[in-house]
């Protein structure tokens, strides 16, 4: 899949903790607990959305200025779950 369609691993567990989402991968062992923000990312990387549609979900979601540019925060999660072995 295009990296700028991002999908999650699925050989990671998650579990929803009030606003966290906690991911166990069994591959390595490793817990990680995701901010609401960084969650609300993880779900959308679903390979069916486009790094663009997760920065206009976000706008919608925080209510944020429609001309904010928030792509590269966006890349940035992305870059860190890649980085983390979780994509």
């Amino acid at each position: 899949m295009n990296s700028s369609y991002p999908v999650r691993h699925d050989h990671i567990t998650e579990q929803q903790l009030g606003e966290e989402i906690l991911l166990y991968t069994s591959e390595n062992e490793s817990v990680h607990v995701l901010n609401g923000t960084a969650g609300f990312i993880w779900k959308l990387c679903d390979g069916k959305h486009s790094l663009a549609d997760i920065e206009k979900e976000l706008l919608k979601r925080y209510e944020l200025n429609p001309d904010q540019d928030v792509i590269q925060d966006v890349i940035n999660v992305v870059d860190d779950f890649k980085y983390k072995g979780l994509m």
